[in-house]
């Protein structure tokens, strides 16, 4: 249940995507910000690309040498320490991750589920000590899953218990969201994000989208309750230049006084009109 206010987005995701792991980086910083409520929906790559028509990138060649060089800059602006993918990234990585989001999805409450998909996120994408000297990743095993149980500060004993039942309802929760993720919300790649707002339900794709998440919803709330004039070039909310309310509706909730101060404090609204209510 989501809090009264608060903006749910779901966060379809598998950790084998490097493009992931940088939404992840990125939306951890935001969701305080925007007062989000992120509910966590691990789901298999694998069985998206084949279920959605999708082809992975790294197998279009032109794609392949783009993304090389795309995700390098990308963690150099987030300033994280992102690896290269690794060398058997088809021939072993791609078909064994499937034990990794198994357990994610056999986590018992969402607060060890984003431990344990911190946990794997940095494994697979910052400890090179879990590479060989060809950049080769270590074998995803029991053994693996039991590090990143550990690593997510559960105890031996309960990390056991919680891969064993990733093989049983972690598989089936799992297929169960990757179903969803394509015939619901037709979704074709990871990361993508669900964003339910005022009522209205909206699909996402891709790891450099989460600011636009923000333009989503203030158009979406404008649209309902607001009026505004054109778009400026005033900070990344596009510079919408709010001139009055329409109404005072329920939706007006999920604009807490602090969320509207945040704005204001940044420039995102613009100042230059006072805001008049109208009956």
């Amino acid at each position: 249940m989501v809090p009264p206010g608060k903006i749910k987005v779901e966060f379809f995701y598998d950790v084998v995507s490097p493009y992931t792991y940088l939404a992840w980086q990125t939306l951890k910083q935001y969701r305080t910000i925007w007062d989000l409520e992120v509910v966590l929906r691990p789901v298999f790559l694998g069985g998206i690309m084949k279920g959605s028509g999708n082809r992975p990138p790294a197998v279009v060649p032109n794609k392949s040498i783009f993304m090389m060089e795309d995700l390098k800059r990308a963690a150099h602006m987030l300033k994280v320490p992102l690896l290269p993918v690794p060398t058997n990234f088809f021939s072993q990585v791609a078909g064994q991750i499937l034990q990794v989001q198994r357990l994610l999805a056999a986590a018992p409450n969402a607060e060890i589920k984003e431990k344990l998909t911190e946990s794997a996120f940095r494994a697979l994408w910052e400890d090179r000590s879990l590479r060989d000297f060809q950049n080769n990743f270590i074998e995803i095993n029991n053994t693996f899953l039991q590090k990143l149980c550990k690593d997510a500060g559960l105890s031996t004993g309960a990390g056991d218990a919680l891969i064993e039942e990733s093989k049983s309802v972690g598989k089936a929760d799992l297929m169960n969201s990757t179903k969803e993720a394509i015939e619901k919300h037709h979704i074709f790649g990871s990361p993508s994000f669900v964003v339910h707002v005022c009522g209205k339900v909206n699909m996402f794709f891709g790891g450099d989208r989460v600011k636009n998440l923000c333009f989503h919803w203030t158009t979406v709330f404008s649209d309902e309750y607001l009026h505004f004039t054109q778009p400026g070039v005033n900070n990344f909310f596009g510079g919408l230049r709010w001139r009055r309310f329409a109404s005072v509706k329920p939706c007006l909730s999920m604009l807490s006084s602090n969320f509207i101060s945040l704005w204001l404090a940044t420039g995102s609204l613009s100042t230059s009109k006072s805001i008049r209510y109208e009956s």
